[in-house]
């Protein structure tokens, strides 16, 4: 984990980070990341990634998987970046699933370097990324915490807790004065 102010962007901070990732390990990162040079470095060191892809994605189809349509898989296809600098940066194929969120009514487009998994595992892989994303709004909408104090992660569990116990003490003080009677 690394902690940064808002004036870092998160994939230049990826990028720099020597995180020993592991092969077979799965990656999930937000549209903002697509760098496709960073996506091949990634995939040529074995780790997995799954990511939305952007709507100006220039690709040809060369084959098709199977789809399975109840579970809201609109598309799963093997592809090769055609477009001169991202076919350059990334010259492997991809798979690219397209699901429609039920939930949400959205149709989306994944982007990712794994084969393997059903097509319904990795639009669940990012929806799981999407969570964590949520969480994290919640905390900086709820819990005030502009910055971290410390960077350890006792530090920041620590402030994340303290927070907590501070919210839920105003609001059940909050909750006990709107329900308490007026003499």
């Amino acid at each position: 984990m690394a902690i940064t102010d808002g004036k870092h962007h998160e994939v230049k901070v990826a990028k720099k980070l020597d995180l020993p990732l592991m092969s077979d390990s799965i990656v999930s990162v937000d549209r903002g990341y697509i760098d496709y040079k960073w996506l091949y470095s990634l995939n040529t060191s074995g780790v997995l990634f799954v990511t939305r892809a952007k709507k100006n994605i220039n690709y040809e189809i060369i084959g098709q998987h199977e789809v399975k349509k109840k579970k809201g898989i609109l598309l799963d296809y093997t592809i090769k970046l055609s477009g001169y600098y991202q076919s350059g940066y990334y010259p492997q194929n991809l798979r690219l699933v397209g699901f429609h969120d039920g939930e949400t009514n959205k149709e989306l487009m994944f982007l990712t370097n794994n084969f393997v998994l059903s097509a319904y595992t990795i639009t669940q892989i990012y929806k799981a990324r999407w969570k964590i994303e949520e969480f994290f709004r919640w905390i900086k909408q709820n819990l005030k915490i502009k910055s971290f104090l410390g960077t350890s992660k006792n530090a920041v569990l620590t402030q994340i807790w303290v927070a907590m116990c501070y919210y839920l003490l105003l609001s059940y003080i909050l909750n006990t004065r709107q329900n308490t009677p007026t003499h």
